[in-house]
């Protein structure tokens, strides 16, 4: 493990099992797909090429989820991460804290908007906007070029507006008709 940032590995670990769980929705596959993306980063010997190890890890995370997907020949279920039980887990627990605090800033309806997403917007938009990567990290985690995370980062937020834009529209016409 020469050349390994301990703190740097342990740093990531909150932020990975969330987005984890958000791609699984399942607490012990989130936590299967984290322990796996950890062993093949450290089995990689990656870490000493001088590359940033949390970009690395969500990308690892990001391709294991999508090997697993394709072996199951189903598509991915999100679900969030308080309807999971988080509490059982300490870490698990804190990361949904953070998640929660994201989310109370947001209304029902944004929340809504997100989940209504396709997986390939939602993720750019959850990696980029709670997790903050810079547009460069997305593309190296996603495997994709940077005009394809720019691109998705756009249909994305298109795609939020416009249905709640929809949603606005039909609450005003409910109060009209009250």
């Amino acid at each position: 493990m020469a050349g390994v940032n301990t703190d740097e590995l342990m740093a990531a670990l909150d932020p990975l099992m969330g987005y984890a769980h958000r791609l699984c929705g399942q607490r012990d596959e989130a936590e299967d797909l984290v322990q796996a993306a950890y062993e093949r980063f450290l089995k990689s010997g990656k870490s000493q090429k001088g590359q940033a190890v949390r970009p690395l890890l969500f990308r690892i995370v990001h391709n294991l989820f999508i090997d697993e997907m394709r072996s199951r020949n189903r598509r991915p279920r999100v679900i969030s991460i308080e309807d999971a039980g988080a509490q059982t887990n300490p870490a698990l627990a804190q990361q949904a804290e953070a998640t929660r605090h994201a989310n109370d800033s947001l209304s029902d309806e944004t929340l809504a908007a997100l989940e209504s997403l396709p997986p390939e917007y939602r993720e750019v938009l959850w990696l980029r906007e709670v997790e903050e990567f810079s547009y460069e990290e997305l593309a190296e985690i996603l495997e994709v070029p940077i005009g394809t995370v720019r691109s998705r980062l756009s249909r994305a937020r298109r795609t939020m507006l416009n249905t709640l834009r929809r949603e606005k529209i039909g609450h005003e016409n409910r109060e009209v008709k009250s």
